[in-house]
């Protein structure tokens, strides 16, 4: 079709060639040539028009069909999160019931830890230890004891002298039966079955016991020399570090 503004119908085709960047270059050289009706043509007579074809190119082309692809690529991911969910599919009520499983969700609460029973067996002293062990001034005990460890562990080199040996054995014996002091608090004071319904605490009890592992096979190892460990202490005494992931159950709190 002819681009030309002679009739509202053929200006907003040649407006929409323009929007689209299509040959709109040869429309706005043709434009700026224009000087009237029924005369010729001469080049470069209405600078003006350059000016509004450009205005027209960003406002028109880039900035409104820039808006219209952002609605178009909007409304595609909303319509595709809801199938994925199956909200799309479902009822007002059933939407309703999926937003508040999900703000239940989205408050991340913790199993409430039950007392001992007044007619278990040593109840007074498993009700000082329960509140002992659940108490936040004993999380960060362990914590600095933690990260005190893993200080000591980073303070290991090679081809250390006979005192640092001595150091790193006795420190590591330190650190060892603490935890395992810890532990043994938490399962008298919390109970078998709710010790090791918590998650964090199957993860320290793991840790605490290739803990112990390590420091009996440091102890034949210094008994006999020749003693062949069927384990790697180094690995297991590193796997110690492993502990600093606690920190993160400080932070969802």
């Amino acid at each position: 079709f002819p681009s030309n503004f002679d009739n509202t119908a053929i200006a907003f085709l040649t407006l929409f060639e323009v929007a689209s960047l299509e040959g709109w270059q040869a429309i706005m050289y043709r434009a700026m040539d224009a000087r009237g009706v029924n005369m010729q043509p001469q080049q470069n007579a209405n600078m003006a028009a350059c000016l509004y074809f450009l205005v027209f190119v960003f406002v028109g082309s880039f900035f409104m069909l820039s808006i219209f692809v952002t609605v178009i690529i909007d409304t595609f991911t909303s319509i595709k999160n809801k199938e994925e969910s199956g909200a799309a599919l479902m009822t007002p009520e059933q939407k309703e019931w999926m937003d508040r499983k999900r703000m239940v969700q989205q408050l991340n609460l913790e199993r409430a830890m039950v007392p001992p029973s007044p007619e278990a067996c040593m109840s007074g002293v498993r009700m000082w230890l329960f509140r002992l062990v659940i108490s936040n001034r004993f999380e960060y005990l362990v914590l600095s004891m933690i990260v005190l460890n893993t200080l000591v562990l980073g303070m290991e080199f090679y081809n250390a002298n006979d005192a640092w040996q001595e150091f790193y054995f006795v420190s590591g014996a330190i650190f060892t039966w603490f935890f395992f002091l810890e532990a043994a608090l938490k399962l008298v004071g919390l109970g078998l079955k709710q010790y090791f319904t918590d998650r964090w605490n199957v993860f320290d009890f793991v840790v605490m016991a290739l803990s112990v592992l390590t420091f009996v096979l440091d102890i034949l190892a210094r008994a006999d020399s020749e003693f062949d460990s069927p384990f790697d202490a180094t690995v297991l005494r590193v796997a110690r570090v492993v502990r600093l992931l606690r920190v993160l159950r400080l932070t969802k709190r």
